[in-house]
């Protein structure tokens, strides 16, 4: 069964989320293209109480409804107890500053040090699974201008090209990311593992900007409809 997917730092390389951790060790490395778990046993201590249903101005509103991710999927309310708090809805607040840092796709060949990227001020998450029990992220961010929005996915989209399939023989797990930018508010991608260990999961990603906040979508699927998906997180992010 497949944990939930989650935007951290700490597992490897985001997805999103973006930086996703799932459950088992193939799965858990297959995290390091998307996301990443902290350890049970060390709770961030500003997860000590149940984290928020909204952040600053944003709420659920703001992210995109099961059914925009197709007929099969539905609210995940995540119980927590993997590094954080669980808070009985699929819409959690998030640490603007973990988040940014967990974005930043590790495990590539052509990133060899995690830089840091643009820190929003309000971050809020939802969680999905679909019928065969695969996991979706979508996140909303809002930052103090649209100046750091669009420096947020111009310096991602340059990361994510740096995941180019090596090519080669490779002795470990190595992200590689099927990158497209259909235009310069907008990142469509799909991430997977290639090398000894690699997971078996694969991630289809959208990252698009509407003025200052930037939205983000992450799902458990190699053949999502990236035009549909695109123009659904446009229109709830807006």
């Amino acid at each position: 069964m497949v944990e939930p997917v989650r935007y951290l730092v700490g597992c490897g390389v985001l997805l999103v989320a973006l930086t996703a951790c799932s459950a088992g060790e193939s799965d858990e490395s297959s995290a390091q293209a998307t996301a990443a778990s902290t350890p049970e046993a060390s709770l961030p201590a500003e997860e000590t109480e149940a984290p928020a249903t909204t952040s600053g101005p944003l709420t659920e509103s703001d992210l995109p409804a099961p059914q925009d991710l197709g007929s099969d999927w539905e609210p995940y309310s995540d119980p927590g107890g993997h590094g954080y708090r669980g808070n009985g809805s699929f819409v959690r607040e998030r640490d603007p500053h973990e988040l940014a840092a967990g974005l930043v796709p590790l495990g590539c060949a052509g990133v060899r040090q995690a830089p840091g990227l643009p820190v929003p001020e309000h971050a809020l998450e939802a969680t999905f699974r679909d019928s065969e029990g695969r996991a979706a992220v979508a996140l909303v961010l809002e930052y103090a201008d649209e100046t750091a929005a669009t420096a947020l996915v111009e310096q991602l989209g340059g990361l994510l090209s740096s995941c180019p399939d090596p090519g080669a023989e490779v002795d470990r797990p190595t992200l590689v990311v099927d990158l497209l930018r259909p235009d310069p508010t907008t990142i469509q991608s799909v991430r997977r593992e290639v090398g000894p260990g690699a997971g078996k999961e694969v991630w289809s990603e959208v990252v698009v900007r509407d003025g200052r906040r930037v939205g983000l979508t992450i799902v458990q699927k190699p053949d999502v409809d990236f035009d549909d998906l695109t123009s659904r997180l446009r229109a709830a992010v807006g």
